[in-house]
């Protein structure tokens, strides 16, 4: 039988002549724990058993598969064929240093030459500094076709727009893979690709296609698109579809952008690490100048009883319960005097998003707001699946937005934000966290977190995160709030609620109501 050979392509390594057990060392640590199977599975590797082929990413150390198969690699020349010199101009130039220096090191200028040629490209960029504009840019100076690839047809329309107001592009030189009639078009030749300078399409509509399909029709396709780029919007979500479609397509370039270039789960974060080791990375964040937001911890204790504090600690699955506690907590009348220190602080800055963790949550605080306030009635929105698309988005035009960190994830982009909360939502994931932090674009803005230290599991995750906030965040402060404390702040702020009433009444707009309408 053939010893293991080891072939190099643009986005993938395969391993040919491989058997299933020819290295357990390998294979082993591409697997995850399944909570709800309570196995260990194979996650990102794939093999076909009729070509004896094993498929890795293609940034995995070379040296350690050289070590483990006694076989040097051998890189394959060949690429999918793309159409190059089409026609593109850039309306407005970079806007700063680091999106010229970004842009140098995707198109492999100046001390970036070395790499030009380079497969793949990661390009980790802090949220607001023009992952966007940057891609399209050099979309332009290569002169080639691009796919954008993204994790929700929403940020389909989001990339549209900005090609449009980026580009001298055209609304028809735009086509969207939304859909797998929109994949039958292009494979039975009904689009003219010659037309076409973008393609935009959603990871959902390529998985479905690829498993109804067979992925061998996703590289029938990539080949009919003939695009010199590929690139992955949010390359740290939908991993597993990643390299599905790297291993099956042979794209002269890929780029994976990301402001948090990281999994939650530690497991899978050491397969994420390891799958881009090799890959030519750029991460321009600045700590001097880049930090845009204060971090404040306001400490708390709702005084769990042990019926709660058991309940929340699911004893089937040995795990906390965020929904739990997020429903215990709702009900807590300790929670609510915080929230009202907490709008002190929002009335005086303006526009809130704030993660309750639960939809059923987001109608109670609202509700809550709104009865305590009733001056906030058209003020308070929501934004999680409850709520139809078109709502959704003019709810984000609200001063309180009430949402979670399914709904309000990556590339969301509320204008104006001053303030982040994080309510009622538990969480100790590090990504979360920078991403969450990066929802206020705008200089001296406030993140909040509540922390109830009467739950372990609450405190747990607050110190989880904190070397997030200290490297990202403008400043941090942590404030511990005992019982008279809060009692002597409430007493404060509902005096002065009364006089806020007794305002309204007399049909005079308070101050407070006047910075908010701002």
């Amino acid at each position: 039988m053939d010893k293991p050979k080891i072939e190099v392509r643009r986005s993938a390594i395969v391993i040919h002549n491989y058997e299933p057990g020819d290295c357990v060392q390998l294979e082993e640590f591409f697997k995850v724990y399944n909570k709800t199977t309570r196995l260990r599975e194979d996650r990102i590797i794939t093999y076909d058993e009729y070509s004896r082929d094993l498929y890795l990413p293609r940034g995995f150390d070379l040296n350690i598969l050289s070590d483990f198969f006694y076989s040097e690699p051998y890189f394959s020349p060949e690429y999918d064929e793309y159409d190059s010199e089409l026609y593109f101009r850039l309306v407005n130039p970079p806007r700063d240093d680091v999106q010229r220096e970004a842009i140098h090191f995707i198109a492999g200028l100046s001390k970036y030459e070395d790499i030009k040629n380079e497969p793949q490209l990661c390009v980790n960029l802090n949220t607001g500094a023009g992952k966007t504009y940057v891609t399209i840019a050099c979309s332009t100076y290569l002169g080639v076709r691009s796919i954008m690839i993204t994790s929700s047809n929403g940020w389909i329309e989001q990339w549209a727009n900005r090609i449009l107001e980026y580009t001298d592009t055209a609304p028809s030189e735009i086509y969207k893979l939304i859909g797998i009639s929109s994949i039958a078009m292009i494979l039975h030749n009904k689009v003219k690709i010659k037309n076409i300078k973008y393609i935009l399409a959603s990871h959902m509509t390529i998985k479905s296609y690829g498993d109804k399909y067979g992925w061998d029709k996703v590289r029938e396709l990539f080949k009919k698109l003939r695009v010199g780029i590929k690139i992955y919007d949010e390359a740290h979500l939908d991993f597993d579809n990643i390299c599905k479609i790297d291993f099956v397509t042979n794209t002269f370039k890929t780029l994976y952008l990301t402001a948090t270039p990281a999994r939650s789960d530690r497991t899978e974060d050491l397969i994420y690490q390891a799958s881009f080791k090799m890959c030519p990375k750029i991460d321009l964040f600045n700590k001097e100048t880049d930090p845009r937001t204060h971090y404040m911890a306001i400490l708390y204790n709702s005084y769990p009883d042990q019926k709660v504090i058991n309940k929340c600690n699911n004893p089937w699955k040995k795990m906390f319960d965020p929904n739990a506690y997020c429903k215990y907590i709702i009900k807590n009348p300790r929670f609510y005097n915080m929230l009202k220190i907490i709008l002190e602080e929002i009335f005086i800055r303006g526009k809130a998003l704030i993660y309750v963790g639960l939809n059923e949550a987001a109608l109670i605080i609202r509700s809550w707001i709104i009865i305590h306030y009733p001056w906030l009635k058209d003020e308070v929105g929501i934004y999680t699946s409850i709520v139809d698309k078109k709502t959704k988005e003019l709810e984000k035009e609200k001063m309180i937005i009430l949402t979670t960190t399914r709904s309000a994830g990556a590339a969301l982009d509320i204008h104006g934000l001053k303030v982040t909360v994080v309510l009622s939502e538990i969480f100790k994931s590090k990504v979360l966290a920078r991403q969450s932090l990066g929802r206020t674009r705008d200089y001296d803005t406030l993140y909040i977190e509540l922390v109830d230290v009467g739950m372990e599991v609450c405190k747990y995750c607050f110190t989880a995160k904190q070397e997030v906030f200290e490297e990202y965040a403008l400043d941090t402060q942590v404030i511990q709030l005992d019982d008279k404390a809060i009692n002597d702040r409430i007493k404060e702020i509902d005096k002065n609620e009364e006089e806020r009433l007794k305002t309204i009444n007399s049909n005079t707009k308070p101050i407070d109501v006047i910075q908010i309408k701002k």
